[in-house]
């Protein structure tokens, strides 16, 4: 029997028909939707990355706008380079500068976020070779491994400063305390050595052969030309005020007031010899004059450079470690040959032009010129008149001088071995035959010569000799220099008289605690606040979280003077440290005699417990708070909070 067609049925199927081609028509819409979006995600990526690529290549060819340095540049730029670290710029206010050489990140590591060591990388971030950018902007910076950086910014915190203060005003500077300055001025060191030693010989030797002196002066006039370009580029640094100045017009006027005349008739009086006077063709006169006046004014501009020699010489030894004795013996024997040589070249200027000169007979007339000096002859036998008489007995005079000098010098370091460095080298004896004996461990030993370099810097004294040398106004005025910055800081002290102020200076006394060393303890009862005069330390929580580090010119737990409550945190030294405790004894010794002036302290001081009371309950709330969230959610909260 046929079926008969239901019209339910028939219902039923093309509903199912058009909801399966719904079905198609809408996941095909959303495959080309997935794939538009993908694709404008494509393209804003490609988009972004082209713009990168031409920002860094701009960056590079043209150098870059100076982006905003988070948490870096300070918030009024200075105007002068001692405004750099005063009240207004610095956040510590004026720090003491002290030459005390620290190690900072050198014993910890911090885990503070928000505070990049680098600040380079803040500047340039992204582009075309970008290693190869920042390596050669960090060479032109300043940099902790010159010798006079422990001097001049002594803290990760100074360098810090330094570098957001070259990229901010002086990019195009080199920094004096640069490792580039340092290397370049090292291998000028040795041409000026060489051609201070060379040159005179040279000219006695080939001072008629015009090409061998072309080619051999040609190069060394090049490289003076380009010190004297890379002068005009270089910021220099006042170490009797501790300053860097790289403003272009100071570093113009500074250079053409100390060696740009020199440094100029170092070049153009032998080019004038060996070009001028030869392409106009002069007569054989005035070539002979200026053979006679032009190339001595040449030797002795070389010459010029000689004191600026001997400060590299003076960085070299620090930055290699050499000891006093062989710096001073490199020096003597410089000064020796250099003096020998030049009284050589004088000699053979002199006898060139006399009737009686034989030619090529350099080594016999040097050997007249080192006679006469060491006071064993009177000169060779062309001097025959009166005047020509006169030369050799000045020669003899320098030799006597020269004699003089070499014996104090020497007299000098034989003095120095046999008092300081004897002294020196007795306590090391002293300290480690000590340390065997008593089978101490290499970390604590360590400890002890961490302690003895910080404390003695090298040079060992005996603080009870000054003590007694010195009067009780003069050790007064000391520590009040010393401490002046540091009491002024401190908010209780702000009305305080400044009669009130010199005693509690007066009261201050020094510690020191080497890395590691606990200074202030979490749960124990305060009795003393302490002054940082050097170093940096780190105030954590009782779980050791790290709360901020104070470095030179802070002060930390005031609040124990006037109230008697416990410490509420740790303070751990960073680095080595140096600091003036005041003790709570003697600050009420101060204070007997000034009850106002106490009871006003007493208020803020009770304030200020009141605010850090609360400040502490609610950062324990909120460590709660994101610790609960932490432990359902199994991974570390994104939200970082600064104390």
């Amino acid at each position: 029997m046929p079926e008969q067609n239901n019209p339910g049925t028939s219902i039923m199927q093309k509903n199912s028909r058009s909801s399966a081609v719904l079905r198609s028509k809408s996941h095909h819409h959303k495959e080309s939707k997935m794939h538009h979006t993908e694709y404008k995600t494509h393209l804003r990526d490609g988009k972004s990355k082209i713009v990168n690529l031409l920002q860094g290549f701009r960056s590079f060819v043209l150098g870059s706008k100076l982006r905003e340095l988070p948490q870096q540049v300070p918030h009024s730029v200075p105007k002068s380079p001692s405004e750099l670290h005063s009240n207004k710029f610095s956040p510590f206010g004026n720090d003491v500068t002290v030459n005390k050489y620290r190690q900072d990140t050198k014993y910890h590591h911090c885990t503070l976020p928000g505070e990049p060591t680098d600040v380079l990388t803040r500047y340039i971030e992204a582009g075309v070779w970008v290693g190869l950018r920042r390596s050669i902007r960090r060479a032109l910076m300043i940099s902790s491994k010159h010798p006079y950086t422990k001097y001049f910014a002594p803290s990760l915190y100074r360098r810090k400063e330094e570098e957001t203060r070259q990229l901010l005003l002086y990019y195009h500077i080199i920094h004096p305390l640069s490792m580039f300055t340092f290397y370049f001025e090292m291998f000028m060191f040795f041409v000026f050595a060489f051609k201070g030693i060379a040159n005179p010989i040279i000219l006695m030797v080939f001072h008629d052969d015009k090409q061998s002196l072309r080619a051999i002066f040609y190069p060394s006039n090049v490289l003076h030309i380009l010190l004297i370009l890379t002068s005009l580029c270089t910021g220099y640094y006042d170490n009797s005020q501790n300053v860097v100045y790289m403003k272009r017009r100071l570093i113009v006027l500074n250079y053409l007031q100390s060696y740009f005349i020199t440094d100029i008739l170092a070049i153009l009086p032998q080019l004038l010899r060996t070009e001028t006077v030869n392409r106009l063709g002069f007569n054989y006169d005035l070539k002979t004059y200026s053979t006679r006046f032009i190339t001595p004014i040449f030797i002795a501009a070389n010459y010029a450079r000689y004191i600026w020699c001997l400060r590299i010489l003076r960085q070299l030894r620090l930055y290699f470690g050499l000891s006093i004795y062989a710096y001073q013996t490199i020096r003597l024997i410089m000064n020796a040959l250099t003096a020998v040589v030049f009284s050589v070249y004088i000699l053979f200027t002199i006898m060139k032009f006399m009737p009686g000169y034989i030619k090529d007979s350099v080594l016999k007339h040097s050997e007249h010129v080192v006679k006469m000096l060491m006071m064993v002859s009177y000169g060779p036998p062309v001097f025959k008149q009166m005047h020509e008489t006169v030369c050799p007995m000045i020669f003899i005079i320098i030799g006597f001088v020269f004699h003089l000098i070499m014996l104090i010098h020497g007299a000098e370091i034989w003095l120095k071995f046999f008092s300081k460095d004897y002294k020196q080298s007795a306590v090391y004896g002293a300290t480690e035959a000590y340390m065997r004996y008593r089978a101490l461990p290499m970390s604590l030993r360590e400890r002890i010569y961490l302690y003895l370099d910080f404390r003695y810097q090298g040079h060992f004294y005996k603080e009870s000799v000054i003590r007694n040398a010195t009067s009780v106004a003069l050790r007064r005025e000391i520590l009040l220099t010393m401490t002046q910055k540091s009491i002024e800081k401190v908010e209780l002290f702000e009305n305080c008289p400044v009669i009130i102020l010199n005693k509690i200076k007066a009261s201050l006394v020094s510690n020191i605690y080497l890395p590691g060393d606990v200074i202030i303890k979490s749960g124990t009862t305060g009795h003393c606040m302490f002054f940082i005069l050097a170093g940096t330390v780190v105030v954590t929580t009782t779980d050791n979280k790290e709360l901020c580090y104070l470095r030179d010119g802070s002060h930390f737990g005031e609040i124990a003077l006037v109230v008697n409550i416990k410490r509420v945190a740790n303070v751990i030294a960073v680095t080595a440290c140096e600091l003036f405790k005041l003790d709570r004894n003697h600050f009420w010794e101060v204070m007997k005699n000034h009850p106002q002036a106490y009871n006003n302290i007493k208020t803020m001081a009770t304030e200020r417990v009141a605010n850090t009371s609360q400040s502490i309950a609610d950062i324990s709330i909120r460590d709660s708070i994101f610790s609960t969230a932490t432990n359902r959610s199994g991974d570390k909260p994104e939200i970082a909070i600064a104390y």
